[in-house]
């Protein structure tokens, strides 16, 4: 097991915003993927509905 590191309280601060912009940047990821994943979705059924009309 590797050896643990330890910090100062002194940095906890700059941890925590550190991980808030990482919790930041990943819901924001997050969205996007489903917002295409959405897309994807309506764009199927679109495809269907088109190919059913034929």
């Amino acid at each position: 097991m590797a050896e643990r590191i330890w910090h100062p309280i002194s940095k906890l601060e700059f941890f925590i915003d550190h991980t808030r912009r990482w919790a930041v940047d990943v819901r924001e990821h997050l969205e996007t993927l489903e917002e295409a994943r959405a897309g994807q979705r309506r764009g199927a059924d679109q495809a269907g509905l088109h190919r059913a009309g034929r």
